[in-house]
């Protein structure tokens, strides 16, 4: 969590509007996932999610991982078509955290 935010205010300050905001999504569903997972280990998540709440997160889950990863592979696309290595203010670090995004929202599913 603290490292999607730590990557949100790094690459809003270099103006590469695209990953701050996908580091900001990955802080997003890090701590929904932490959250979850701490609520399982304490045996509370039946007191704070109903069965529909919890069929709603892993739908979520799946339509944002596909949205994640639709976005990752555009942005790795263009990477490769314009010819551009990894620059700070470029789309690889936005491809890069888009993949990160994609991992906490499968998460979310299982």
């Amino acid at each position: 969590m603290i490292s999607g935010i730590s990557i949100f205010a790094s690459f809003l300050h270099y103006k590469n509007y695209s990953a701050a905001i996908w580091g900001l999504l990955s802080a997003i569903f890090a701590s929904i996932n932490l959250n979850l997972h701490v609520l399982y280990r304490r045996r509370a998540l039946h007191l704070k999610h109903t069965p529909e709440s919890l069929r709603v997160v892993k739908l979520s889950g799946v339509i944002l991982s596909i949205a994640a990863l639709i976005a990752a592979a555009i942005y790795f696309i263009l990477v490769a078509v314009y010819h551009e290595g990894y620059k700070i203010d470029g789309f690889a670090p936005a491809g890069i955290f888009a993949l990160l995004t994609l991992k906490w929202t499968v998460m979310l599913y299982f």
